[in-house]
């Protein structure tokens, strides 16, 4: 309130530079604010440079110590940062994690006269390399891409000549005949046999006893 109010004598608390309008404390003495806030600061830069706040409100600093790292609403602390990082560990023990490799392998061949070609490859990790093939033509001065090709397996005579296998059909299982059911015969009916008429005893006798 002193100070806003012009009471007291500037020149014994800090010096100005009317050169360059820098404000320097006159005595060697730490600033305090007595707890008010201080407003309007455009950057901070520290005494021995290895730390400032920007504008922009970017903060440099060698180093930081806190109890809690957040990105937005997603916050993490000591323990949780040191689970994540052995889990990390333990996934490139395995072989599942996959480091990206950015380093470019490039050969330099040459073609039929003057034409050189540049191939390109990126490794990433234990994955497949992609090649990517450019030709120059120097009379147009363009650069013409070459799409891969292909090659197709080649067939030998012996290949060739073979004749296919031929393909065996399955034989058809006979069907089963049908039984004819068997016919009933009837039972032939016994008729009675007729008894023959006895002759008489005495006509028997006399044809025996006659001469």
């Amino acid at each position: 309130d002193s100070i806003s109010s012009g009471n007291i004598n500037t020149n014994s608390i800090w010096t100005t530079d009317e050169t360059t309008g820098a404000i320097k404390l006159a005595i060697s003495q730490s600033l305090d604010l007595n707890n008010q806030d201080m407003k309007n600061v455009r950057s901070i830069l520290s005494s021995s440079g290895k730390w400032s706040i920007s504008e922009e409100g970017v903060i440099v600093v060698e180093a930081v110590s806190l109890n809690k790292l957040c990105l937005e609403d997603q916050c993490l602390d000591e323990h949780e940062l040191k689970g994540l990082l052995e889990m990390k560990a333990e996934l490139i023990n395995s072989g599942i994690y996959k480091v990206k490799s950015t380093t470019p392998v490039v050969e330099t061949n040459s073609l039929q006269g003057n034409d050189p070609v540049v191939e390109s490859s990126e490794i990433q990790g234990d994955a497949s390399i992609t090649e990517e093939v450019l030709m120059v033509d120097e009379s147009a001065n363009n650069i013409i891409d070459e799409q891969p090709t292909t090659t197709e397996p080649t067939i030998t005579e012996e290949e060739s000549e073979t004749s296919p296998e031929p393909i065996t059909e399955p034989t058809p299982l006979p069907e089963p005949e049908p039984t004819p059911a068997p016919e009933i015969t009837p039972e032939p009916v016994v008729e009675p046999t007729p008894e023959s008429e006895s002759e008489p005893i005495s006509e028997m006798i006399s044809e025996t006893t006659t001469p």
